[in-house]
């Protein structure tokens, strides 16, 4: 099979006949490694505005309600179905992120039992999320991060 064509813009007009695989090199490796880097780079700027976003909504502090004797105050705790208020501060200190697989997955959370309670609540404490809502605002803007590859 032979495809005809014309070059213009190499001093004239040059036409010629060439068989298909003469002109289309296929590099299988090549791509789908052009590919899986944007997805890591994707995935890694993802990541890190969960985190961000996520430490975003825990950072409010709620508003002192009272001073107790040993002269620490005690602070109001949020509405229920809104982020927590930071009280001591130890969830936003904890918050972290890492990759895994090569970097196509990254992950968000915290190892303190207390921030699921509050991401979900328990049967005497109703949910005060601050990690969903952080995924969900950067997964709406998700397509922002990938398909930027220079290939």
């Amino acid at each position: 099979m032979a495809i005809t064509f014309s070059l213009k813009g190499l001093g004239g007009t040059k036409a010629g006949a060439f068989h298909v695989d003469e002109i289309i090199h296929w590099d299988d490796k090549l791509i789908m490694g052009l590919v899986e880097a944007d997805v890591v780079r994707g995935i890694r700027k993802a990541t890190l505005e969960v985190e961000r976003d996520a430490k975003a909504l825990i950072r409010e502090r709620g508003a002192e309600v009272h001073t107790v004797s040993a002269g620490e105050g005690v602070r109001e705790p949020s509405l229920p179905g809104h982020p927590p208020h930071q009280v001591t501060g130890s969830l936003f200190r904890d918050v972290s992120h890492e990759f895994r697989n090569d970097g196509l997955t990254g992950v968000v959370g915290t190892d303190l039992p207390h921030g699921r309670w509050l991401e979900f609540g328990t049967s005497k404490m109703m949910a005060r999320p601050w990690l969903r809502p952080a995924l969900s605002g950067v997964m709406s803007r998700a397509e922002t991060f990938f398909g930027n590859s220079k290939f």
